[in-house]
């Protein structure tokens, strides 16, 4: 199979359209025509040139993880299904995680503890709200559990629970006691409180 022409796009600097004799054949990075000496005129057999646009795929997944990463760190599903929009193969997007995981640029665990601590802090959020939000990141519940158990004390998430109650009891307008009730037990309940901890911060903490 002979190049008969090496054209740069227009939109993507750095990219190029590589033609065969039969027209358009795909699109390589600047970097992968220089490691391979792709010019017009190079005679490659289709299993190389296979072989060139699979290393290219995979120069492309890591632009695309590591331009995910420069804003804040992200879990491998995450990363995974968005080399999954890219129309990467499963080989290669298995083969950027594993150069990610080499680099020590992802790790679930590490994840997922700046990810609860965060939340725990800023958000006050209770662990069954953090619990599912781990889980939308794709952290699995052995890894959630464990961070959790670290995190969330039944003390601390008793005297997080009151903190959210406090502050939700000063912005509700209602003095019916019962409908205080009411209203503070279903707000702790969205903010990943267990049922037995909202009935003691609120019997505790609204008086008949």
């Amino acid at each position: 199979m002979i190049i008969a022409r090496i054209q740069p796009q227009k939109r993507s600097k750095g990219r190029f359209n590589i033609y065969t004799e039969n027209g358009y054949y795909c699109s390589l990075s600047e970097d992968t025509l220089v490691k391979y000496s792709l010019s017009a005129g190079s005679d490659i057999d289709e299993v190389k040139l296979n072989e060139i646009r699979r290393f290219d795929e995979y120069l492309y997944g890591k632009k695309v993880a590591f331009d995910m990463l420069a804003s804040r760190m992200r879990s491998i599903s995450e990363i995974r299904n968005k080399l999954k929009t890219k129309k990467l193969s499963d080989d290669v997007i298995s083969d950027v995680i594993d150069h990610l995981l080499k680099m020590g640029l992802v790790d679930d665990e590490v994840f997922a503890i700046n990810f609860a601590t965060e939340k725990y802090q800023k958000k006050l959020l209770g662990r069954k709200a953090v619990m599912k939000k781990l889980y939308e990141k794709g952290i699995s519940g052995d890894i959630s559990r464990n961070v959790l158990e670290k995190i969330y004390s039944p003390e601390e998430e008793e005297n997080l629970a009151i903190q959210n109650l406090m502050k939700y009891l000063s912005r509700l307008k209602s003095s019916d006691i019962m409908i205080r009730k009411r209203k503070a037990y279903d707000y702790l309940i969205r903010k990943g409180f267990d049922g037995d901890t909202v009935i003691k911060v609120i019997s505790e903490n609204i008086k008949d």
